[in-house]
């Protein structure tokens, strides 16, 4: 008892430093290119003009310009009170003169709050628990996959096709709780391993088949999903998922993210798109894969509202213009 509360009154707090600044700045950035990636596709443009309401912003405006997703003379609008600072490439003005229809995206409280979107998600991540956060996505994908998390609207659903060990289910709800967004997420897996691969898994060399991925038995999810107070946000779904989903009475969907690495299970999540009335957000991993790849390519053949775009390798969004 001495011992612990000597160990707290006396232990050394960690000391910031420079690399400190830097880490904050680089998380923020990569999230800002994520979110860059996503807005790009849905205004239909290769490079944004973009307005920035936010004064410390305007660090990541000139890296905004270097990697080509603005065009030049990025505008910058300040209140009266702010601190002032100079750029050749930055054209800075008053915020009673904005005009939001000159620009595709507007950053800035109230607006796309970068700033509130990067506090946000690294809050959700201490909240998790390091042995709850099984993922298989890399930073760039949970980067596309939380900005579109963040950018989707309130009081609606995601459906996640394939969710493993749910890692990354309860990486997007705890992002939710934070936001104190009221969207409910349904996971979708056999919760038993995977079904049999069909005749296009096969044409790759490493075919995702039966037997693999059987480490995650729902009881045990779902006492994960608890042990982070997620219960309300998340809705386990146990079956294959080819099943399942023709059962699934949703009309809210606002994002849907299919990771099954098989022909079968994607072609199953994107049949399911086609009965939703307000195209939804489509993410697809692994779509390199010849069988995800094919399902991916009939649906935007039969469904051409979507279009297909690979935003990181193996990581497609379908996105359908409103």
């Amino acid at each position: 008892m001495v011992t612990t509360l000597r160990h707290k009154l006396f232990k050394k707090k960690p000391k910031k430093s420079a690399f400190t600044l830097v880490e904050k700045a680089h998380f923020t950035f990569l999230l800002a290119k994520a979110l860059f990636k996503v807005l790009r596709v849905q205004q239909g443009k290769e490079k944004l003009r973009a307005a920035f309401i936010d004064f410390e912003l305007l660090e990541f405006t000139e890296l905004f310009i270097d990697i080509g997703f603005l065009i030049e003379e990025a505008q910058v609008y300040y209140n009266d009170d702010a601190q002032k600072i100079e750029s050749n490439q930055i054209i800075k003005h008053s915020i009673e003169d904005l005009s939001h229809s000159r620009f595709d995206v507007v950053f800035g409280p109230d607006k796309i709050d970068l700033q509130y979107f990067a506090k946000s998600l690294k809050e959700a991540m201490q909240e998790i628990k390091y042995y709850n956060f099984r993922t298989c996505l890399n930073v760039h994908k949970l980067s596309i996959l939380t900005s579109l998390v963040y950018l989707i609207p309130d009081n609606s659903s995601i459906v996640e096709v394939g969710s493993y060990k749910c890692g990354t289910t309860i990486l997007m709800a705890k992002l939710c709780q934070v936001l104190n967004k009221k969207i409910k997420i349904y996971a979708l897996d056999t919760f038993q391993g995977m079904p049999a691969a069909t005749n296009p898994d096969r044409l790759d060399s490493s075919v995702y088949d039966t037997g693999m991925f059987m480490d995650n038995p729902i009881e045990e999810i779902q006492e994960k999903i608890d042990d982070q107070g997620l219960g309300e946000f998340i809705a386990l779904v146990k079956g294959d998922v080819a099943q399942t989903l023709t059962h699934l009475e949703l009309n809210n969907v606002s994002l849907l993210f299919l990771d099954t690495d098989q022909y079968k299970g994607t072609q199953a999540g994107l049949n399911f798109a086609k009965k939703l009335t307000n195209n939804p957000h489509i993410i697809v991993d692994d779509s390199s894969l010849k069988g995800v790849s094919q399902a991916i390519d009939e649906f935007t053949q039969d469904f051409n509202a979507y279009k297909r775009h690979n935003l990181v390798t193996n990581f497609d969004y379908l996105f359908a213009p409103k």
